[in-house]
């Protein structure tokens, strides 16, 4: 699940909404890191949430790196605080 994500967002919201986008919640969703990555190009993200995803600790580490001013929770990582 990666550039059919933004797909999806996109035809949502729109250029201009998904551009101004602050806050995602892919709870429980498909998503994973590859997917997570293709997130990171929406500039004004700022909280985003994929627990109970296929998302990893290192999806969210790579993810954190491209988009450090987002926070990212992720509470079914066991053993780490959301990160």
């Amino acid at each position: 699940m990666g550039a059919e994500l933004l797909a999806d967002i996109h035809s949502h919201m729109g250029v201009l909404q998904i551009s101004a986008l602050e806050e995602l919640s892919l709870y429980g969703t498909e998503i994973t890191d590859e997917g997570l990555l293709t997130l990171a190009v929406l500039p004004n993200l700022r909280n985003l949430t994929v627990t109970n995803t296929r998302v990893t600790s290192k999806g969210v580490a790579r993810f954190k790196k491209m988009c450090p001013q987002c926070q990212v929770r992720n509470e079914d990582v066991v053993g780490e605080d959301s990160q």
